[in-house]
């Protein structure tokens, strides 16, 4: 039997019976890469237990059963038999589970398509913008959506408790967050109370150099974190904030009134 050189596609013979099955076999091997290898999953190695007729596959390493021996070759069921299309240089392929396209390096080795070299990835198309990027667990070949926002990766909650030790919240300086180790953006604040009652907090900020932090240093106006007879309140419109917070930065919190309240819980959203 002689196969041809590029393709490995069966020569007929002189005299010989049953020609039909060898031409008919070179036609399903041409068709099958006309343009190129459409697959249903690239890197498989177990052939499907009921394949369609025409299903492609392209053959993953150590492959059994009726692969074996035909790693990275593309299989195709033809008239309830596998055949076997060796991968040339340059050979692109889709996966239609990953809908995703490989070429056939001049290595030897499979490959996700890259746009111009450049580095870039290819992912599902029900991919969402900006989400983060996760390694598909099921085949390890390709990334998929790691259903995760960059922005949410992004935020920080920054806590300062003020407790009166079970007597009510008295007025002054209640302490300090230390250096920031990280510049941020205050995206919203929050109060959390023990029970119904009302506190209006100012918070300071200056550098670790110029510590400690005065009233003339705040960076609310006069939109203050607010309890006005509640036990809780957000606010993420900060009117006149300055909300942008430097790596260094120090926080200071000052209680302007308070009453009722013997412990408060303020928090800040911030992004990184």
């Amino acid at each position: 039997m002689t196969l041809s050189n590029r393709m490995a596609i069966t020569e007929m013979a002189e005299s010989q019976n049953n020609r039909e099955v060898t031409v008919n076999e070179a036609f399903a091997k041409l068709e099958s890469g006309s343009a190129m290898f459409g697959c249903v999953s690239i890197g498989d190695t177990s052939p499907p237990g009921s394949p369609a007729e025409g299903d492609q596959y392209v053959v993953g390493a150590s492959p059994t059963g009726a692969w074996t021996g035909k790693a990275k070759y593309v299989a195709n069921f033809f008239n309830g038999a596998w055949i076997f299309i060796p991968p040339l240089p340059g050979a692109q392929a889709y996966a239609a589970d990953e809908d995703a396209y490989y070429y056939y390096s001049a290595a030897g080795s499979w490959g996700i398509v890259t746009s111009g070299g450049t580095g870039d990835v290819v992912g599902p198309g029900s991919a969402v913008d900006s989400n983060v990027a996760a390694f598909n667990t099921t085949t390890g070949k390709l990334i998929k959506d790691g259903g995760v926002s960059v922005a949410g990766l992004q935020t920080r909650e920054l806590f300062f408790l003020i407790d009166g030790g079970g007597a009510a919240i008295t007025t002054g300086i209640k302490g300090d967050l230390p250096p920031m180790p990280f510049a941020c953006t205050i995206l919203d604040v929050t109060l959390l109370a023990d029970q119904s009652g009302s506190i209006v907090i100012d918070i300071w900020k200056d550098t670790y150099a110029n510590f400690p932090p005065t009233i003339a240093d705040t960076i609310v106006a006069s939109a203050k974190p607010t309890l006005s007879s509640a036990t809780k309140s957000q606010d993420s419109t900060l009117t006149g904030w300055t909300t942008a917070v430097a790596a260094g930065d120090i926080l200071r919190f000052n209680v302007d009134s308070a009453a009722t309240l013997t412990r408060v819980t303020l928090g800040l959203k911030v992004r990184i």
